[in-house]
């Protein structure tokens, strides 16, 4: 089985979120798939991580379009924008990478919530609360990136229609794909499990994880197909088709505070064929319309 599991840290974190898991199934919850987190080099290092730590999604956990939620009694949400790989079949532990690519049947983008309410430090204690999984927004998948491949595809994230940096190679902070797919099934076979058909994984945040602060609007992000012009020699993505998320992010004012805090988030995909180019005023002016009714 996997060798991170020689860990102790991730050995007793793991028992004791698979015990957590065991009573949310009791109380009729289902999972539909997994989560990666402490993934980024620089995290791995500090930790002394050999690969990323494993947990879990729940149905429950799942929003769709349109949806609110409420981050009453949260401590610190944050927003991460991640790659959800979709899964075809069974996949066992050591599988090939030929085996993990055949397994992938689809790629699109994810927005994940997490509520980090304890040292990233304690991996034992970030562990057993299943890595400060809340909630899951899942975008359009895109069959035709079965095997997980990336090349032609970059990210697009705004916060608060601010641009936040995105690595051109999606795998810099996350890792290779399809090693996180592998390492989600070793480490589900040595709980007992499987990765199994018709579950996705989303594979780790993209850029360093977003706090939600007071003066926001929205968390943008979308996968870009970025479409080369042969006349001019270069890629553009001008032309480029998109699947994408929202969160908008609404605000009160508490009667005994003299500052807004969030209440909620409204979570809206964003059409499939728009440009990944800048929108236009007329489009911008409705989103921001749409914002200050929440406001």
């Amino acid at each position: 089985m996997s060798h991170v599991l020689d860990d102790p840290r991730i050995a007793k974190g793991m028992r004791a979120q698979m015990e957590l898991r065991r009573r949310r199934f009791n109380e009729g919850a289902h999972q539909v798939g997994w989560k990666v987190g402490l993934g980024a080099p620089a995290m791995q290092q500090k930790l002394k991580l050999t690969a990323p730590i494993v947990g879990f999604v729940l149905d429950r956990a799942m929003l769709p379009s349109g949806a609110e939620v409420s981050l009453y009694g949260w401590q610190k949400p944050a927003a991460e924008a991640e790659i959800a790989a979709y899964i075809g079949h069974d996949l066992p532990a050591h599988a090939s990478r030929d085996e993990v690519r055949r397994a992938v049947v689809a790629i699109g983008p994810a927005i994940e919530l997490a509520d980090v309410d304890s040292p990233m430090e304690d991996v034992e204690g970030v562990l057993s609360g299943d890595i400060f999984q809340r909630h899951v927004i899942l975008g359009q998948r895109d069959i035709m990136r079965q095997g997980a491949r990336l090349a032609g595809l970059k990210g697009r994230l705004t916060r608060s229609g601010q641009d936040v940096p995105v690595p051109a190679d999606l795998e810099t902070n996350i890792g290779d794909v399809l090693n996180i797919v592998r390492h989600v099934a070793d480490v589900a076979a040595a709980m007992g499990d499987r990765l199994r058909t018709g579950q996705f994984i989303i594979c780790g945040s993209l850029t360093p994880p977003m706090v939600l602060e007071q003066s926001e609007s929205s968390i943008e992000f979308a996968l870009c197909h970025i479409i080369r012009d042969a006349a001019l020699g270069h890629s553009s993505n001008k032309d480029a088709t998109e699947s994408g998320l929202e969160i908008l992010l609404g605000r009160h004012r508490r009667k005994s505070a003299t500052s807004a805090h969030y209440t909620g988030l409204i979570i809206r995909q964003l059409a499939h064929h728009s440009s990944c180019s800048s929108v236009s005023k007329t489009q911008r002016a409705r989103e921001l319309t749409t914002k200050s009714l929440l406001q």
